[in-house]
């Protein structure tokens, strides 16, 4: 697969994971605000107080339906 820039590689295999089943990411990372998030299949978790992931939360919600774990850095939080 070949792409522009690393947006569209990702973005691909992010509705790829989201045909398999939930795509799990932070409520406020880089994807969660694009309209492609829209149509996935996802699972967001609450960043924590001082604005990190929550990985801890993230790894209690992993089940049979998560396809795909995302984890984006830097965050670029909207807050």
């Amino acid at each position: 697969m070949l792409g522009a820039s690393s947006c569209e590689l990702l973005i691909a295999s992010l509705l790829l994971a989201a045909t398999k089943g939930k795509v799990m990411m932070a409520e406020t990372c880089y994807i969660s605000a694009r309209e492609d998030s829209a149509t996935m299949k996802t699972e967001k978790v609450p960043l924590s107080k001082d604005y990190q992931y929550d990985l801890a939360t993230m790894a209690t919600r992993v089940n049979s339906e998560s396809s795909m774990i995302y984890v984006c850095n830097p965050t670029t939080q909207r807050v």
